[in-house]
This record gives C-alpha cells, structure tokens and sequence, in this order.
C-alpha cells in the first residue's frame, strides 16, 4: 500500500475507534467488532452512499444501539448517505433521520417523526396483541 492508502485506511478505523486492530484478522474478533472493521472498509472507499444489510444482526442490545450510534454520527460528521435495512424499529425510530417502509405494493419514505404520525407503522401492528402508539413511537403488547 501506498502512504496515501494507510493515512486513509487508519483514518477509517479511527472513525469507528478501530484504530488498535489495524494488524488483526477478523477471525479474531467479535461480531460487533467485525461490523466495525466492514463499515471502516466502507469509509475507506469513499463513497457518498454507504449501504448495509441488517448490519445489528447477530449483536446484543447495547452493541446494536451503539452501532447505530456511531452510523448516525458517520453520516451526519462525514457527509455520509447511509441506507441500512433492519427489522429493528426501536432503533430506527431513535435514531434514524428518515425511514423507508416497505409495505406492499408501497414504499413509503418519510422523515422519522412524520413517519411515527403518519399511521404507516401503525397499520403494521393492527392485531390483539400488539400496537403502536403513533404519539410516542412505541410499540406496545395488550
């Protein structure tokens, strides 16, 4: 690699406070850390889009929020486009700017609180035992 190349490949990693794991492999890391290292990558490339899927899979709670966390953050101080699907509404609600819904045959594509009044989720959890409350975008068991 060129100096160019390793300036921008640790300044990726310390985007996402992976700078100490330039030298190790991903088999011996954690999940959470793994997804670090693919969003690092993704930095690195510098494209004004970065697309994930599901990328809180397969991580405890905390460590989903804390990811989020850090791609909200990457977004708004790097400039950054990032699209990730998830079934993890809790945290697309606390976190995102905007929110797509797929619900067939729509799209649905909203800013975060327009899409909690918009009646859209709601409609999803139209059932006995659960709903969602449009005022306080939580979704709740009867």
């Amino acid at each position: 690699m060129q100096k160019a190349d390793t300036e921008i490949v640790m300044r990726s990693l310390a985007s996402v406070g992976m700078e100490d794991y330039a030298e190790r492999t991903m088999d011996r890391m954690s999940d959470g850390e793994c997804q670090r290292i693919m969003i690092a990558r993704a930095l690195a490339q510098d494209t004004p889009i970065i697309l994930l899927d599901e990328p809180t899979s397969f991580l405890d709670m905390p460590n989903r929020y804390e990811l989020c966390t850090l791609l909200a953050q990457l977004a708004h101080d790097e400039g950054k486009c990032i699209l990730f699907s998830t079934h993890e509404l809790d945290i697309a609600m606390s976190l995102a700017d905007a929110i797509a819904l797929i619900d067939p045959p729509r799209l649905v594509c909203l800013p975060t609180e327009e899409m909690r009044r918009s009646g859209c989720i709601e409609r999803l959890f139209r059932n006995k035992c659960v709903t969602f409350d449009t005022a306080t975008g939580v979704v709740k068991v009867r």
